[in-house]
């Protein structure tokens, strides 16, 4: 039983790692290790994305878990997921094909683990310095937390901005005009507001009025710019709300 009950969730964790790109490298009793290689450039913050996105997509797993727990007559567990930046060092082992790594980022995160409340994540201070400008998520500084060292250490809860799905439905629009020109988001954005007073960050309440717009100006071609919204959304594009702003946004 107990082997089952550490399977079901190291297992589920797993591929949530998978899923967002990262590369689990092993069990550490009931804790997973896992890294990202995408992070390797700071100036990418798409690696850093999905792995923030990563560790909410663990806790948002949290009661399907339990739920399948419950179902084997095993108890059910609460957790953390913890995460920090820096760089590692890769070992190989002949006798496994999977790199061990080493280094300041793996001992942190073992030390600011613990000062997450249940079923919540914590980032450290070097992680904060280069995500704390996304504006898809929300920190918060852990008060009073201290990992050991002399100086203390920052300690960061994370969380989705309420706003999350409307920040990047907002930027997957720039972003796409902007791949044809700025003269072109130029032209949505008058286009928009001379025609219904509203802006591009009304759109995900309103996608009918950016389809008329983007109609009137490009015609048939409008279904590849819609189609780059969709690219710049990723994984998201099939995802709640976002789903919905997509179907309405496509409709003729």
């Amino acid at each position: 039983k107990i082997g089952r009950y550490y399977s079901i969730f190291l297992n589920s964790m797993g591929s949530i790692v998978r899923k967002y790109g990262g590369v689990a490298v092993k069990n550490i009793g009931d804790s997973l290790l896992y890294y990202f290689p995408e992070t390797s450039d700071p100036t990418r913050k798409s690696g850093f994305i999905k792995s923030l996105e990563c560790g909410l997509a663990m806790l948002a797993e949290h009661d399907n878990i339990n739920a399948i727990l419950r179902a084997e007559g095993l108890p059910s567990l609460d957790y953390r997921v913890s995460a920090d930046y820096g760089g590692i060092m890769l070992a190989k082992s002949s006798a496994s094909p999977i790199e061990d790594i080493f280094g300041p980022p793996v001992n942190m995160c073992t030390k600011i683990n613990s000062k997450a409340a249940p079923n919540t994540a914590v980032v450290g201070g070097d992680l904060h310095q280069v995500v704390k400008h996304l504006v898809l998520y929300r920190f918060e500084e852990v008060k009073g937390c201290s990992v050991g060292f002399k100086h203390q250490y920052s300690v960061y809860t994370v969380k989705h901005n309420s706003r999350k799905d409307k920040i990047m439905v907002k930027s997957a629009i720039e972003y796409a005009l902007l791949e044809i020109g700025t003269p072109t988001l130029e032209e949505v954005t008058r286009g928009l507001f001379n025609d219904h007073k509203c802006l591009i960050s009304d759109c995900y309440e309103k996608p009918e009025y950016l389809n008329a717009v983007l109609k009137n100006l490009f015609g048939n071609s409008h279904v590849s710019i819609v189609e780059s919204i969709r690219r710049y959304l990723g994984e998201f594009a099939s995802q709640g709300p976002i789903s919905e702003f997509l179907t309405r946004l496509e409709r003729s």
